[in-house]
């Protein structure tokens, strides 16, 4: 608890600075894959908070499948709103083009039933019927720093009750999906 706040997470600058919340303007869900977030000055990692925890998904590559954590997935509900974080101060302009509107009944975000995939580690934790979850993967392009397409940030609950599980990057930068290069040697990865 951050003074008495009852977040879970403390408030500094470094927490908010570059978040946007913004929502799907359409009455169908849309298909986050088919928005040029790039072109926005924007992280292609998309967030979404259930009222108690965080969701997130990240695109990923052409070679490798976008990754989601807590049920997120690439479709965002009609009318529904998310996060999404700018990697610049200059600011950007998002455009959510209508072909990127789709026919999809999902209520909520939910990953696609599939296979994990290799080099792929997903760690939940659960206390009193909540959880929270993160994923490590390995992939040849990835780096130790932010890789746009291939990481999300993490962002922590509001409720304290709500269980949080995050790695850290070397820079001290916590993340929901850190995907890092395939190690030649043992690597350690804080949790």
């Amino acid at each position: 608890d951050h003074e008495g706040t009852g977040l879970a997470e403390p408030f500094t600058y470094a927490n908010v600075d570059g978040w946007n919340f913004i929502g799907n303007p359409f009455t169908s869900a849309i298909d986050w894959t088919t928005v040029d977030a790039g072109a926005a000055n924007l992280y292609d990692a998309v967030y979404f908070y259930d009222g108690s925890n965080y969701s997130s998904w990240v695109n990923g590559t052409d070679s490798w499948d976008g990754a989601g954590t807590n049920g997120g997935s690439q479709y965002i509900p009609a009318m529904q709103g998310f996060f999404v974080k700018s990697n610049n101060t200059s600011g950007g302009t998002l455009s959510i083009p209508s072909s990127a509107r789709i026919h999809n009944n999902q209520k909520f975000w939910k990953a696609n039933e599939k296979e994990t995939p290799m080099n792929f580690i997903r760690i939940e934790v659960e206390s009193n019927s909540v959880f929270d979850e993160t994923i490590i993967r390995f992939l040849e392009n990835a780096t130790a720093s932010m890789d746009n397409k291939m990481d999300a940030f993490k962002r922590f609950s509001m409720d304290e009750n709500v269980p949080q599980v995050y790695t850290v990057s070397a820079d001290d930068t916590e993340y929901s999906i850190n995907t890092l290069a395939v190690p030649v040697q043992s690597l350690t990865i804080p949790v």
